[in-house]
């Protein structure tokens, strides 16, 4: 977070408002609390805390993990929560002196709830991915998941087209479980319309009966549909990082649905930060709010 601190607890007060109009109104997609503390590579080997779990940090650029890991892919291809044991390494110049490759291993079981104060664990899974930078402005990535009846494999790209021409990324994921197969395709265009605001364009669709890994464990899967967003984020300096958003799905079956977001988070001193945020939902009138403190417990 470029502060420094090293974060090994918190307290978090939340408040939410609803609208009456539905008994359990659907809540408001949470902001993502990222305290763990930034590791250089040329730091010592050591091990760390952050939210869901122990971390360590080799100087030859191995990790390992005891707890939750969640790999973030280049091209945007999506994981869930694995709590266990993980491993990833990245080496460089295999074929070329500009290649770098970067591949990690899992084996846990699937956290149901990847909240940072609940635990519920599933079913043991595996997990196992790749990507490959192959210039400054290509890589590849690939995924492979399994668990008991379910298993996955995805692909995806990513092209840097230039400093002001954005990032193109791309992805196509399969799934076989025993409901049947699906597929789902991911495109995702980002830019920098100035040095304080950057916006992303995203679409996905689905066909067949995709369910990812967490969808699995409760028996369910995607039906065919279409969705698309809109996100825009403005660095406001003091008053931190303001966004808003906007998202529609197309079932193919059904009425189509529509909701925007707006959001906020911002350091109010050096030992806590506040999230704002609210999201309404168009095609029913439904809207929840949010407010959120997070301070250092220890």
């Amino acid at each position: 977070m470029g502060r420094g601190l090293c974060w090994i607890g918190y307290s978090m007060v939340g408040l939410v408002i609803s609208s009456a109009a539905l008994a359990q109104p659907k809540p408001a997609i949470p902001l993502q609390l990222k305290i763990a503390p930034q590791i250089s590579n040329h730091a010592p080997d050591h091990w760390y805390v952050d939210q869901r779990a122990w971390r360590y940090q080799s100087t030859s650029n191995v990790r390992f993990t005891v707890g939750n890991s969640t790999p973030q892919l280049v091209s945007g291809l999506k994981t869930v929560p694995l709590g266990g044991l993980s491993f990833s390494d990245r080496v460089d110049a295999v074929l070329t002196d500009k290649e770098q490759w970067r591949y990690g291993l899992a084996l846990g079981v699937v956290d149901k709830q990847p909240t940072a104060t609940d635990f519920n664990y599933g079913a043991k899974a595996a997990r196992a991915w790749v990507d490959v930078r192959l210039s400054p402005t290509l890589s590849f990535d690939g995924l492979y998941q399994r668990a008991e009846g379910y298993e996955q494999v995805g692909l995806g790209s990513r092209y840097h087209l230039s400093s002001t021409g954005g990032v193109w990324a791309m992805s196509l994921t399969q799934s076989h479980h025993r409901a049947g197969k699906g597929w789902r395709y991911q495109g995702r265009y980002d830019m920098d319309i100035s040095e304080t605001v950057d916006m992303s364009l995203s679409t996905e669709t689905y066909s067949g009966a995709f369910s990812n890994l967490l969808q699995s464990q409760n028996k369910s899967f995607t039906t065919p549909q279409a969705k698309h967003g809109v996100d825009v984020h403005w660095d406001t300096g003091r008053w931190g990082a303001l966004g808003a958003s906007y998202s529609s799905t197309q079932p193919r079956l059904g009425q189509n649905q529509h909701s925007f977001g707006v959001n906020q988070q911002f350091w109010y001193s050096s030992n806590l930060r506040i999230d704002l945020d609210a999201q309404r939902q168009i095609h029913t009138g439904d809207y929840n709010m949010g407010l959120r403190f997070s301070l250092p417990v220890f």
